[in-house]
């Protein structure tokens, strides 16, 4: 197969394999790859020459950042998950084997269809493959950005670290009043968390949906009212311990989900949205999110 390799260099812990490995690994297997860090300039460029295969060697970021460009097109991808959450890998169930496999699997791997969410805005629209939503986890996001914190240590020591943190925002975290609409029905009301999903796990892998359809066209919006402050905490740290417990937060599924923005802080998938930079528009607004039915394929073992 031709295959185009995106691959982020950073991604992970530092024992990861570089570039030349990942290049040796699938070559090996008889492909032709063709080579491009998504910190340098050309890997958009290299997504739009002919391929069999987008292989995306990295985390959530670099899946999303490459499968954004890929929507609606026929190539399939495949995804050596070298993060720290991997949750849109963890979504597909690609589970955890070593890349090596991953790469010796292809052959006989089975296509797999993914809904990719769209979000409309004051600043444009733009796609997501994990979820958009507001409150907790969107001002972690803007807080972590503007520090320019660094999380070190191995993948497990990092996903702990990231729910510590949330659990000690949760303290605080005030509430959004929020006027809000879910295929025409009101679910306005005051939220410490209001996440709008197209995959199954969010932020340092929260399995906020662990049981939802990501090739359905449909949203799962997960709620955390002002009262539910415990419960919320408590999944949190169940999470953290790394207990898969059953979900207990509320749960809604629908086709369109308008929300009137009026200044909070909103993310999209694992970046704030706008970006600190474009943010000129002023509230309030409109944001309408869809989930568009089975726009990207992936390899899956």
């Amino acid at each position: 197969m031709r295959v185009t390799l995106i691959h982020n260099p950073r991604a992970g812990v530092d024992d990861q394999p570089d570039g030349a490995r990942l290049v040796e690994l699938i070559e090996a297997r008889g492909h032709v790859v063709r080579y491009r860090s998504i910190e340098r300039r050309g890997w958009k460029r290299a997504l739009e020459r002919r391929a069999d295969l987008v292989v995306v060697a990295g985390g959530d970021g670099s899946v999303g950042k490459v499968g954004r460009r890929l929507v609606g097109r026929r190539v399939p991808v495949a995804v050596l998950p070298m993060g720290t959450a991997n949750n849109i890998s963890r979504t597909l169930d690609v589970g955890a084997a070593p890349l090596q496999e991953l790469v010796l699997a292809w052959e006989r791997s089975r296509r797999v269809a993914m809904d990719v969410g769209r979000a409309r805005g004051p600043w444009g629209e733009r796609h997501f493959l994990e979820g958009v939503g507001l409150g907790l986890f969107s001002e972690h996001l803007v807080d972590d950005e503007l520090r320019g914190r660094d999380h070190g240590g191995d993948a497990e020591q990092r996903r702990r670290r990231g729910v510590q943190e949330l659990r000690d925002r949760l303290r605080a975290s005030r509430p959004v009043r929020l006027s809000a609409a879910l295929d025409g029905r009101d679910i306005s009301g005051d939220y410490l968390l209001l996440e709008a999903l197209v995959g199954r796990f969010l932020g340092p892998g929260l399995p906020l949906a662990p049981d939802g359809e990501h090739d359905d066209g449909m949203l799962d919006v997960v709620l955390v009212g002002a009262h539910e402050r415990k419960l919320l905490h408590e999944h949190l740290r169940a999470w953290q311990s790394g207990r898969a417990e059953p979900s207990a937060l509320r749960r809604l599924r629908g086709k369109r989900l308008h929300l009137h923005w009026t200044g909070f802080p909103i993310h999209l998938d694992d970046k704030p949205w706008p970006d600190a930079r474009k943010r000129r528009a002023q509230p309030p607004a409109v944001l309408r999110l869809t989930a568009k039915r089975r726009r990207l394929t992936f390899l899956v073992p």
